[in-house]
């Protein structure tokens, strides 16, 4: 496992990631600003991570496609699933599961309520 404290050495570290697992012991995820690189598979398990709005800032890599955030705060909330994969469509797996197509009719189907109920909010 490859550690680093800070969230500038976390950016550094990320180039690695395809070779092994990173903990960054961060709060935020730092922008990305990988694009260039074309990461595939990010491991971000074991983190502190909070809000799933931080997922937002991985729509900026198109090539993800396996993903891991278990053991963040965020893998606790309702929904984390169905939210990651709904904002990440490129997903193939999410914390070592396979995403299949029974999970994306479920994302579809939740989705849809959830933009629904967001825009009834406004």
């Amino acid at each position: 496992m490859h550690a680093c404290m800070h969230i500038n050495t976390c950016i550094q570290c990320m180039k690695y990631v395809h070779a092994g697992m990173l903990a960054c012991n961060v709060h935020l995820l730092p922008p990305v600003k990988l694009s260039h690189m074309h990461p595939q598979v990010l491991y971000l398990h074991g983190n502190q991570v909070w809000h799933l709005s931080e997922v937002l800032k991985l729509q900026q890599l198109p090539q993800l496609r396996k993903l891991t955030l278990h053991g963040n705060h965020i893998a606790e909330q309702k929904n984390y699933k169905l939210w990651v994969l709904a904002h990440l469509p490129n997903l193939r797996s999410l914390d070592f599961s396979t995403v299949t197509n029974l999970d994306r009719d479920k994302v579809d189907t939740w989705f849809k309520g959830y933009q629904k109920a967001q825009a009834a909010k406004c």
